[in-house]
């Protein structure tokens, strides 16, 4: 976290973020603010899907928010999607 000045930038940038519920942004700052490290992915099935695709030809990510919403609403109306 401290590399790059990641624990800075990120305590920063979660004040641009709209939060739901509102108490979401306290809770992030905490465990940002007061952990030595943290993962972005927490492996677990409640944790909120990283909605990234990676290009296996030539490296390059895709996440457009077209595709953030589309897979939330999938979610929402399934409960979990898998991908793989």
């Amino acid at each position: 976290m401290e590399a790059g000045d990641l624990r800075r930038r990120a305590l920063e940038e979660i004040r641009n973020v709209r939060w739901i519920p509102g108490w979401g942004s306290d809770r992030i700052t905490g465990m940002i603010a007061h952990r030595p490290d943290w993962c972005i992915s927490r492996q677990r099935s409640w944790g909120v899907p990283i909605t990234v695709l990676l290009c296996e030809a030539c490296g390059e990510s895709y996440a457009p928010p077209e595709l953030f919403e589309k897979i939330a609403a999938r979610v929402e109306r399934e409960g979990r999607i898998s991908l793989v």
